[in-house]
């Protein structure tokens, strides 16, 4: 079974700042302001709407992500890895 790879806690603050749709609905992953995971962001949302309206931010997967910013930003991502290839292209490229 394949595991969704989720945005990280910088990312998903990036995400809701530049307004990628913070719904409990769509996204059922979230983070605190001070990065604590859930997996379960309907009752988190919930809970934080309660007591700090909008203390959280939607972890949407990676592909979610992706997808959005097509759509939305006519940006398109392709992530390449290759084992410690990464580092050496990045140095090579840096100058």
């Amino acid at each position: 079974m394949i595991k969704e790879a989720y945005v990280s806690f910088e990312t998903a603050k990036l995400l809701k700042e530049k307004r990628f749709q913070q719904d409990p609905n769509i996204c059922n992953t979230a983070y605190t302001t001070k990065g604590k995971f859930s997996n379960n962001a309907k009752s988190f949302a919930f809970y934080y709407e309660l007591i700090k309206p909008r203390a959280y931010y939607t972890a949407p997967t990676q592909a979610m992500t992706m997808k959005w910013l097509r759509e939305v930003h006519n940006l398109c991502i392709e992530i390449y890895v290759i084992k410690n290839m990464i580092r050496k292209y990045a140095n090579m490229h840096i100058h």
